[in-house]
């Protein structure tokens, strides 16, 4: 027989994106992902959307979190609503993107989708319903910890930066039927939409080491010249490529660099390091067997097809104080070194400012760790360019302030794993 219900908690969950989202409908009508919207054309999350981020979280980090919310044997005691958004605050824009290799982007491989632009407002409710000896409630505080400190993301490229969330101002009510059939008729009647209703709920940030699904690496950096990461533009009195945007809280314009760029770059970066340090450890290797060998470990830890996602996360970073600038610039013929005919063209790019980069690395990949400590060396030694128009210039950063890594451990035993990494790797060949 079925334990009887205790009590009810309901959760009003009001979120503010952090950075760009996009869920999307299937279809490719205005562009080739366009966003998921309801009858009305607003963009939403489906609960659906939510509980799969969640269990995923759960599965890493809480595997009994995961047995007792989400179990496959018997209906889950929570239930995740959709997540609407406040019309007014919402603005969509579409965004560019190009398979690269050996940053040469490949022919016929660029594709764009819609976002929903951070600092767009809405809010989601959970339902938790409480049997006989059982006890949720901290687990629930410990999922909506893990959205706001970044541990989970939702949505399509969620490993490059978009689909972050920062709660405010949660509200939780407890119903305690066992006090009586008044209270069954409270929660009956209780208004779900009214936020005034709800008790304040302070979350606790995750603090115990071994419950970090990644670490974290912030990197400060300063940008001396230009950078250009193209949106593209068929507007009359426009520049035909633009720098990537986002609007500030106060309405200011600010470039963006998007994750899928810095991944594109250190994804290129890692590749050469590893081909170097193949070269040295195996001498004797076809020049063939070392892209090979290198090519794998940049597929496990930068995810493809058969590997699977990324583990490898970063996010957007945002740069603080750069000031756009007009440029006509003209392509000219390799070969005969003069302008090609109707080649003239304006971009719009940015110059100066600082700004953050953020990468989180799954907790159990230390090697991983030590591959980007020697990608951002070469970020810092200006060997690594971001974005477009590296040939003049653009795309290059300079280090702003000190490195650091949450983990507490030493940058050292990060790179020397790195190295056992690749000698296991060797001798698996053998």
């Amino acid at each position: 027989m079925p334990e009887k219900i205790v009590s009810k908690a309901l959760y009003y969950i009001p979120v503010r994106l952090s950075s760009p989202l996009c869920i999307s409908n299937g279809s490719s009508n205005v562009t080739d992902t366009d966003v998921l919207r309801d009858r009305n054309g607003i963009p939403f999350v489906p609960g659906s959307s939510l509980a799969g981020a969640f269990r995923s979280y759960c599965k890493d980090i809480y595997p009994e979190i995961d047995e007792k919310l989400f179990s496959d044997k018997r209906l889950s005691p929570l239930c995740i609503s959709d997540l609407t958004f406040d019309e007014r605050t919402v603005t969509t824009s579409i965004r560019d993107g190009v398979q690269l290799e050996d940053r040469i982007a490949k022919d016929g491989s660029k594709y764009d989708y819609e976002v929903i632009d951070a600092g767009a407002r809405g809010a989601f409710r959970l339902e938790l319903t409480r049997r006989e000896n059982d006890r949720y409630d901290e687990f629930i505080e410990k999922l909506l910890a893990g959205v706001n400190n970044g541990d989970i993301s939702f949505g399509y490229k969620k490993n490059r930066g978009l689909g972050q969330f920062r709660l405010e101002n949660i509200g939780v009510k407890f119903f305690d039927f066992e006090k009586g059939k008044n209270t069954v008729a409270a929660w009956l009647d209780f208004n779900q939409d009214n936020s005034s209703e709800y008790e304040s709920l302070e979350l606790k940030e995750t603090s115990d080491p071994e419950k970090l699904r990644y670490i974290t690496i912030r990197e400060p950096l300063a940008l001396p010249g230009g950078v250009c990461i193209r949106r593209y533009s068929a507007q009359l009195g426009e520049a035909d490529y633009s720098q990537l945007t986002i609007r500030s809280k106060s309405g200011k314009e600010e470039a963006v660099v998007p994750g899928s760029s810095w991944s594109g770059a250190f994804r290129s970066g890692a590749s050469r390091i590893l081909k170097q340090l193949y070269k040295e450890l195996k001498p004797e290797w076809t020049y063939k067997k070392i892209i090979e060998a290198a090519d794998n470990i940049i597929q496990e830890a930068f995810g493809d097809v058969k590997t699977g996602q990324s583990k490898i996360r970063i996010s957007e970073s945002v740069i603080k104080g750069a000031e756009p600038k007009i440029r006509t610039r003209l392509k000219v013929d390799r070969f005969t070194g003069s302008g090609v005919e109707g080649a003239l063209f304006t971009e719009r790019s940015f110059y100066g400012g600082k700004t953050q980069l953020e990468i989180k690395i799954a907790n159990e990949n230390k090697w991983m760790v030590g591959l980007i400590i020697l990608v951002l060396k070469d970020l810092e030694l200006g060997y690594l360019p971001v974005g477009g128009g590296a040939s003049i210039g653009r795309g290059f950063f300079q280090p702003s302030g000190e490195r650091t890594i949450d983990s507490g451990i030493r940058e050292s035993e990060y790179r020397l794993a790195l190295l056992q990494k690749i000698k296991d790797d060797i001798k698996d060949e053998h």
